[in-house]
């Protein structure tokens, strides 16, 4: 797969968000409710969130919205 999302600002910011954390993508995804597979694409830039998810991810690390822009 492509990653045309990979340098996007919300990649970006999860990356800095889990490795604050010393957390990895599995934990993060049972503990947020986001599923692996999707959080797994977020993370490598496959794909950006919808409005669900990206309010899942910003409560979980509790961050605004507008963080991830």
């Amino acid at each position: 797969m492509y990653n045309v999302y990979a340098d996007h600002a919300f990649c970006v910011r999860l990356k800095e968000l889990l490795a604050e954390k010393s957390e990895t993508i599995y934990k993060f995804s049972k503990d947020s409710g986001v599923s692996r597979h999707s959080a797994t694409n977020y993370y490598y830039g496959i794909v950006l969130p919808g409005a669900y998810n990206l309010t899942k991810i910003a409560d979980y690390f509790g961050v605004s919205l507008d963080y991830f822009r």
